[in-house]
C-alpha cells in the first residue's frame, strides 16, 4: 500500500524530471533546427574524397561510421550512417565556416 510520504517523494521526483527534462528537450529541439535551417540556407554543395575508415560502432538506430574525408585540403572526422569506400568522392553538404557540419549524398 502507498503511504502518504511515498505519494510525495514521488510527486516531488516527477516535478524534478519534469523541470529539468523540458529545457532538454527545448535546447535539442532548436539545436537540431537551427542546424538544418542554416544547411537549407547557407549550405555550399563540395566535392570530399574519403580517406579512411576510423572506427564504426553498433547502436540502437543501426552502424555508425567515423571516416577522416577530406575537403578543400582540410581533413575532418565525420560520421555516417551508411558505408563508404575509401578513395571515394561523395557530395557533401557543408557551412562556409563550420567545416565540421557536413551532411554527405551518394558516392
Amino acid at each position: 500500500m502507498w503511504t502518504r510520504r511515498t505519494h510525495r517523494v514521488w510527486g516531488v521526483v516527477t516535478c524534478i524530471l519534469v523541470i529539468t527534462g523540458l529545457p532538454l528537450l527545448a535546447w535539442s529541439g532548436y539545436s537540431l533546427g537551427a542546424t538544418a535551417y542554416a544547411l537549407w540556407k547557407h549550405g555550399v554543395e563540395k566535392r570530399a574524397s574519403v580517406i579512411r575508415l576510423e572506427s564504426a560502432r553498433p547502436g540502437r538506430g543501426g552502424t555508425v561510421f567515423d571516416y577522416i574525408i577530406e575537403i578543400d585540403g582540410r581533413q575532418s572526422r565525420q560520421s555516417f550512417r551508411v558505408r563508404l569506400p575509401a578513395g571515394c568522392a561523395i557530395s557533401v553538404l557543408t557551412l562556409p565556416g563550420h567545416p565540421d557540419i557536413a551532411r554527405a549524398s551518394g558516392c
